[in-house]
């Protein structure tokens, strides 16, 4: 019983991790539905070969371009969770939806966010609200706007928010280059070192040896205009710590992060203030 008393405030420690690490919003109250529709992660496209005039051309010019942007993001996460203490060994799978809405300036360095995590099966809903300003984060609460101190999330917004992480590797090659539709698709194998960052905050307590593999992304284009981005990768954590009661424990998390995020609103200027504490 103890053992499952633990693996449950790891799980909601998760859950508030997650909350606290989603980058996306929108000024004023956003409601997310969650019966919105799955993205497949099958489909059918031609491969076709890219020269780098050609990847300038359609990629980096348009990314460029974009000084500020809206998007909406719907990403899956499955977590495995797995405790060794004494003899015993406690095994659960944490699901969380993350749901998001956000606007971005590049140029002022602002951003609004607002999201949603739901946990399943028990639908534990969770809603943050903040604001980034350059280097500092703010939390919406009922008794105002807090500003949050060493923020994990701040860290490696403005290098890994949608369109600065295309950007960054528009300027690589990309592993291969498909027409979906009237979509131009570039897929790319994402650096680990570029979404440790966010894996820590989503994923992970502190103190825990991270690791991310796997990850790709796909970055839609229509109309030369950036439309949608997929990203997938996988994770795992190991922590070893010590309980009063229960002695030694390891804990590993292996875990897997599927979002589609769409873009939309490209250059269209909000207003947003800079709260004060």
């Amino acid at each position: 019983m103890k053992v499952m008393k633990k693996t449950l405030l790891i799980g909601i420690f998760i859950v508030l991790v997650l909350s606290l690490g989603c980058l996306g919003g929108q000024t004023g109250t956003s409601t997310a539905s969650l019966s919105s529709s799955s993205h497949s992660q099958t489909s059918s496209h031609t491969t076709t070969t890219i020269t780098q005039n050609q990847k300038s051309f359609n990629e980096l010019k348009v990314l460029s371009s974009i000084e500020r942007f809206s998007y909406r993001e719907n990403a899956t996460v499955t977590m495995n969770v797995t405790i060794y203490v004494a003899n015993t060994t406690q095994r659960s799978v944490l699901r969380i939806q993350v749901l998001e809405e956000g606007y971005v300036d590049m140029i002022k360095r602002i951003a609004v966010v607002n999201s949603t995590t739901v946990t399943v099966p028990d639908n534990v809903t969770v809603k943050v609200e903040r604001i980034i300003f350059d280097n500092k984060e703010f939390v919406k609460t009922p008794t105002g706007n807090v500003k949050i101190s060493n923020s994990s999330l701040v860290g490696s917004f403005w290098s890994t928010n949608p369109v600065a992480l295309a950007k960054h590797l528009a300027n690589t090659t990309p592993l291969a280059r498909y027409k979906k539709g009237n979509a131009t698709v570039f897929v790319y194998s994402v650096p680990s070192y570029l979404l440790l960052p966010l894996a820590r905050v989503y994923f992970t307590s502190p103190g825990m040896n991270v690791t991310v593999t796997d990850a790709t992304i796909e970055v839609y284009f229509e109309n030369k205009t950036l439309t949608k981005e997929r990203l997938m990768y996988s994770i795992q954590a190991v922590a070893i710590t010590s309980d009063p009661t229960l002695g030694k424990m390891k804990i590993v998390e292996r875990g897997e992060w599927k979002g589609t995020i769409e873009i939309y609103d490209i250059n269209v200027k909000r207003n947003v203030s800079v709260p004060s504490t």
